[in-house]
Order: structure tokens, then sequence, then C-alpha cells
């Protein structure tokens, strides 16, 4: 409750003239009412396969809320209210953003961005039926080096709910091979995977094209940069073995060799590209 009278008590003085933020407190101001109460993640949250992940999206979610409110209601103060709206498509997906300005040459940057991607994939000897989800928020601010030129650098934070789903499924003779050994079907059951990444991922790039270039309604940019995910969380699990129990403890060492095998396979796929199109309408 005291964030928030003391943030309204910023807003308010801000109307009356008592004072304004300077660009530089005023995305300090906005990213410690984003991210003060998230504590960083503990390696035992990704033990087993989704445990919070809902609260973590909730919390998130309603941080990026906030911070949009306060940075519109920090635009707004000023006599020189703009804003634009932009459609983007891209490797993070299609994605809608605000942009806001937070100084002549910062621009703050808030969006959503998703993607949905069927497909059959081959590993370790095992055939997936798979499902790519590309899901990120973004708060992003760009700041123009140059005065009056397209040229920017962008650097911010994504929350990351990239992920993959996959099923197995037995070969032409009803078996699944993992960890070098066979098993039927009916030992397996359902061999399921889930492949996520790090919540918070850092991002740095560069752009071309402004939003809110002054009399010009309709603007086109372009965005070239990664953002940090980490390593890939691997989760693969075999539910309803009907063979012995010998069997069954058998097949579940296999399978957390072959989930070992997986993670290691994705360690080198820390950083996701990012390369964006955009077309915006200023207001």
């Amino acid at each position: 409750m005291r964030r928030s009278r003391d943030w309204a008590d910023e807003i308010g003085a801000r109307r009356h003239g008592a004072g304004t933020l300077s660009g530089e407190k005023t995305v300090a101001f906005h990213l410690s009412l984003l991210f003060s109460d998230i504590s960083p993640p503990t390696p035992a949250r990704y033990n087993i396969a989704f445990p919070i992940k809902g609260s973590v999206r909730q919390m998130v979610l309603k941080r990026i809320v906030v911070a949009l409110a306060a940075t519109l209601a920090s635009a707004w103060a000023h006599a020189e209210i703009g804003a634009a709206v932009t459609a983007t498509l891209g490797t993070t997906g299609a994605g809608v953003h605000l942009v806001v300005p937070m100084e002549s040459n910062l621009n703050g940057r808030f969006g959503i961005n998703y993607f949905k991607h069927d497909f059959d994939k081959r590993t370790g000897g095992i055939n997936y039926d798979a499902r790519a989800k590309l899901q990120t928020f973004d708060v992003l601010f760009d700041w123009y080096v140059l005065a009056d030129r397209a040229f920017r650098l962008t650097g911010g934070i994504l929350y990351n709910g990239n992920e993959i789903k996959g099923r197995g499924r037995p070969n032409a003779n009803g078996q699944y091979l993992i960890n070098g050994r066979g098993y039927t079907a009916a030992d397996v059951g359902n061999l399921d995977a889930n492949i996520d990444f790090q919540k918070a991922a850092p991002y740095i790039g560069i752009g071309w094209g402004n939003a809110l270039t002054p009399n010009q309604r309709w603007n086109f940019s372009a965005d070239l940069g990664a953002f940090y995910q980490g390593k890939a969380h691997v989760n693969l699990v075999s539910r309803g073995c009907t063979s012995s129990r010998v069997t069954c403890t058998v097949l579940a060492t296999d399978v957390a060799r072959e989930e070992a095998r997986l993670a290691e396979q994705l360690s080198d796929y820390k950083f996701f590209p990012v390369l964006r199109a955009s077309v915006s309408y200023s207001f």
C-alpha cells in the first residue's frame, strides 16, 4: 500500500507542476514497481514439471500492467503527449506493442508476442509429436543515439513463456528405444516431455525506425538482437508402466538418463535470436 501511495503522490505532484522525473529516474521508478517483489528462481523450482508456473505468470503479468499504467500516467503528465501502437512479426511470433515517450531520445516499448507450432521430432531413437509455444512479454527501452536519426539501441527484459511439449510414440514395431534399451508400448505407457527456460530474460539489440516520428502517423521499424534464456529445463517422464516392478524401475532409470541427454543436447541454446519487423500508428 505504501508503494501505491508514493506512486500516486509522485504523479499528483507532477500534475500540479511540483516537479518532473528525469528519464533515468522514470525508468528506474517503473522497473522498481515491476520487479521489487519477485525473488530469483531456485533450482528446486524445476525439479518437477509445472510447480508454480501459473502463479509466476500471474505475478509478472500484474507487474507489467502496473508498469504500463505508471508509464502512461507519467507521459500524460507532460505537455507533449504521444503514443503509438505497433503490430510485429518475427522470430518471437506475432506481437502487439505500445510505444510511449520517456525523453526526447528515449522510448518505452511494452507488449506481447505469441505463436504456436506443431511438429514431429526424432531424437535419441524416440519419435515425438511436439508442440512449440512462443510467448513473451516485452519491457523494452529504445535509445536513439543521434537526434533525428532512426538508428537505436534497445535493452530491457522479457517474461519468457516459451516452451515445448511432446509425447513419444512407439516405432513401427510398437516399441520404444530408450537409452539404447527396447521397451514395449505397454512397458512405457505415456512418455511425456516438457522443455522450458528461465522466465526473466534480459534483452539487448539494435534497431531502425521510430514509431513516434513527429508529424508522421504510420512508421516502419525493425529489430535485431537476442535475449538470454539460460539452460533448458527438461522434464521427461513415463506414466503408466504396466510391467513388473523390476522392469518399471529399470525404465525409470533409462528415462532419467535420456532426460539428461536431452538437457545436454539443448545446453547450447542459451540465447534466443530476435529478428522482427513492425508497422506502427501514432496518435
